[in-house]
């Protein structure tokens, strides 16, 4: 044995060819190696029982609670699409393979090409299937730049979709989809700024509700009235892979240090009574924190039922770098300011009517300067040098609340059948938004 394997690995030539061949097939072997780990994670986290049927899916997990709460009168259910959960019950799986049967069909290509696509059981077929089952007239997600859920909509035109916008977006970081879509997303988006800048990348415009941060809005409903009043109100964008020396983003993190150093800076310099809102409320980043601000400011302890709008509902000013709390914040009604200095990786695409909003440098005199402003303006000086702002970034909680938006959208969509029978000349829900 020890003869042959000599012969065969030590000869150049036959090593050589042998390692041809597994260079040639390595993307198959690769390939198949990843559809092996899919399938056994589908496996170990299947449910062999069919999703149940609801008027509105909820697609995703991660972000599905404020949504549920808005619609908490209305029947849903939430599909997870991250793997932390398979529904593979029969119904599913023959379902999935008459997809595919039909993809198939279409290609018309050689046997194994036949065979090919027809046990090619991917994410976007079980989703269909899952969709197909469950009979939606509406389908709701949180993950806005999520791009597969805006190719599903086309494949059942019978059904709105609809993404609500999560977090603040700018022209540079938006993923453009197609705008020949049969089916256009309805997208429930922050304010007009955003109404602006997304139809180039393919939204539909008429489709777009400006609705503010459903978030917000859900806590609107049930505020903890504020104990203590601060001056400022910092809200946090630590994370652990970002301070931690290999981080991805290393000029954001550069600079989003730099930024809670000059604020640290600055509460030393000046009588000011600041809190700040954590964001993940682990060990580490009470630690961090700590390290900067020592005593000089108020975290709330992790037990503490205080959430980020509690915070910035309890103070004058919100400070952030470029946390999407800073625009909520500004639907609340409270004053924000914004460090984001331009940097190579993340730089604010703005324009001249949002320009007040920021320190567009990264110098402790130009942030001193700009909170200090903002911090001392009367109610009445504020409002007259950041109203529109305000309401072009966000629609405020003085004009409408997402959450009463989105359940009214819904239950139109789920009554319009209704309505054309039993209920015709009954008044739309949406329609007074």
């Amino acid at each position: 044995m020890i003869g042959v394997c000599v012969i065969l690995f030590g000869n150049k030539n036959i090593w050589r060819e042998f390692t041809q061949i597994i260079g040639k097939y390595r993307p198959m072997l690769s390939k198949i190696k990843h559809t092996v780990k899919n399938y056994s994670n589908a496996l170990l986290n299947g449910d062999f029982r069919s999703p149940s049927k609801a008027p509105v899916m909820i697609f995703d997990k991660i972000g599905s609670e404020p949504i549920e709460k808005a619609l908490s009168e209305i029947s849903s259910m939430v599909l997870p699409v991250r793997g932390e959960k398979y529904f593979l019950s029969p119904r599913i799986i023959i379902s999935m393979i008459i997809r595919n049967f039909r993809a198939s069909l279409k290609q018309k290509k050689d046997l194994f090409s036949f065979i090919k696509t027809l046990t090619h059981l991917n994410m976007s077929n079980y989703l269909e299937s899952c969709i197909s089952h469950i009979q939606p007239k509406v389908i709701i997600t949180f993950i806005d730049n999520y791009v597969p859920f805006y190719s599903i909509s086309s494949k059942f035109p019978e059904i709105a979709f609809v993404a609500i916008q999560n977090g603040w977006r700018v022209p540079n970081g938006i993923t453009p989809i197609d705008k020949d879509t049969k089916n256009p997303v309805y997208y429930f988006c922050f304010g007009e700024h955003d109404r602006e800048i997304f139809p180039p990348k393919g939204y539909d415009r008429d489709r777009m509700v400006m609705a503010g941060s459903l978030r917000e809005s859900v806590w609107r409903k049930n505020p903890s009235p504020p104990k203590e009043k601060f001056d400022i109100c910092i809200t946090s964008q630590w994370r652990e892979n970002l301070f931690d020396g290999n981080s991805p983003y290393p000029i954001f993190s550069e600079s989003l240090l730099l930024f809670y150093k000059h604020m640290a800076r600055f509460i030393s310099n000046h009588n000011i009574k600041c809190c700040l809102a954590p964001s993940t409320r682990s060990d580490e980043e009470y630690n961090f924190f700590k390290t900067i601000f020592a005593d000089s400011i108020y975290i709330p302890p992790r037990e503490s039922p205080m959430v980020t709008y509690d915070l910035m509902n309890a103070s004058t000013l919100v400070v952030t770098h470029n946390s999407t709390s800073g625009i909520e914040a500004m639907g609340m009604g409270r004053r924000a300011v914004f460090f984001d200095p331009p940097t190579e990786q993340r730089a604010y695409c703005g324009d001249p009517k949002t320009e007040k909003m920021f320190v567009l440098d990264n110098t402790y005199e130009s942030l001193q300067k700009r909170v200090l402003e903002v911090l001392n303006m009367s109610d009445n000086e504020y409002k007259i040098e950041f109203y529109e702002i305000n309401h072009y970034m966000i629609a405020t909680q003085d004009q409408v609340s997402c959450g009463d938006i989105l359940y009214a959208f819904t239950l139109d969509y789920i009554e319009k059948d209704l309505r054309k029978s039993k209920t015709a000349g009954k008044k739309s829900h949406f329609a007074q938004y």
